[in-house]
């Protein structure tokens, strides 16, 4: 696997109080999301994918814009590219390099920044110096569907895309067809060797894609947990291993379980991608989101919950308090009960098979 990570925080030219609808820049502000997020999908890149079993990270490229823009970016105490068009356009074409060097090559490819998208369809994903020529703002801008449709030519025949940025119609751009942003790839009619792909969305059409301030982005956490395990199958040897075509739902559950998605965002994707394409080969079983709830409801608040193992031994417990439990579990089979004390509700138990990403269990429980 090649990855290449952008992280564009520093927006210069954004925010300058122009009309919002004579201008998109006007309504942009710089990211404190973009860095952190950037850094931490590469850091747990180099450190849980490097020396993969199944699909080892061959190399990374990083460009990033800190908020600082007399900070010249590092990263593992090396100069890295900013991520202006010209720095995304050197990181982007040492990436493609490696990646065409092989048809059985993977392409890891994340962007987190402000993008934008037109009323008919298409993203932009806009760099850090994006709005610096007036006459044309998405001149810094890469138009992502000319990029998808032109590194289709490229040797490695499994490509993977993650886009960590808001899909919403500016004003400006309502009644446009095109937005005038460049490509990092122009299509030329040359014969496509994709043979797989995944591109997975932050969010969906006309939604915006959240963050805390200053922290790695939601999407990106949900990521790096269905890597971790959240879309692993197990085979028929024992082994658990994630797999490209379970990342989609992974990542939803991830962010939106069990009471749906928080903010209104809702990842989205598109693609072929193969059942077979192994991402990483896990050395132990992967944990499990549930929530254990009773019924009737009110019962829930003075439950206790247990977790034990089919020879009794619990791992996991918790006390009487509000609402249904809700935590992690490493996938197996498990003695799920609940207790009351002997006061006002039946004990009662039942066994339960937790398998990634989600496993839910309602305990029906009868008063004494």
């Amino acid at each position: 696997m090649h990855a290449l990570v952008i992280g564009v925080g520093a927006y210069p030219h954004c925010g300058k109080g122009q009309d919002p609808q004579a201008s998109v820049a006007a309504g942009l502000r710089s990211l404190t999301t973009s860095e952190p997020t950037a850094r931490a999908v590469a850091k747990w890149l180099l450190e849980k994918q490097r020396d993969d079993s199944a699909l080892p990270l061959g190399s990374l490229e990083l460009a990033i814009s800190p908020l600082q823009l007399e900070v010249k970016p590092e990263f593992d105490g090396k100069l890295i590219d900013r991520a202006d068009f010209a720095g995304v356009q050197s990181s982007f074409s040492t990436w493609y390099e490696r990646c065409n060097q092989r048809s059985d090559a993977v392409t890891f490819f994340y962007f987190v920044g402000h993008g934008c998208a037109l009323k008919i369809g298409g993203q932009a994903l806009l760099f850090e110096d994006f709005g610096l020529n007036p006459l044309n703002e998405f001149d810094e801008a890469a138009d992502f569907d000319e990029f998808y449709e032109g590194i289709g030519r490229c040797s490695a025949e499994s490509q993977l895309y993650f886009l960590d940025c808001c899909r919403d119609v500016p004003e400006k751009l309502a009644e446009q067809f095109r937005t005038g942003a460049r490509s990092l790839i122009a299509p030329d009619g040359s014969t496509v060797h994709r043979t797989t792909s995944q591109v997975l969305l932050a969010s969906g059409r006309w939604q915006k894609a959240f963050g805390e301030n200053n922290r790695p982005t939601q999407f990106s956490v949900a990521l790096e947990e269905a890597f971790d395990g959240l879309a692993a199958q197990r085979g028929r040897d024992g082994l658990w291993r994630v797999e490209a075509g379970l990342l989609p739902n992974a990542v939803r559950d991830a962010i939106g379980f069990p009471y749906g998605p928080r903010n209104g965002m809702v990842p989205t994707s598109y693609g072929d991608v193969r059942r077979d394409l192994v991402l990483r080969q896990l050395s132990s079983d992967p944990h499990v989101l549930f929530e254990m709830g009773c019924t009737p409801g009110e019962a829930s608040a003075h439950a206790e919950y247990r977790l034990a193992l089919t020879d009794g031994t619990v791992v996991d417990r918790r006390p009487p308090s509000s609402g249904p439990w809700q935590g992690r579990a490493k996938a197996g089979v498990y003695e799920a009960s609940v207790s009351f004390g002997g006061v006002r509700w039946h004990d009662a138990s039942a066994e339960a098979w937790f398998h990634p990403p989600t496993a839910e269990l309602e305990m029906k429980v009868e008063y004494l």
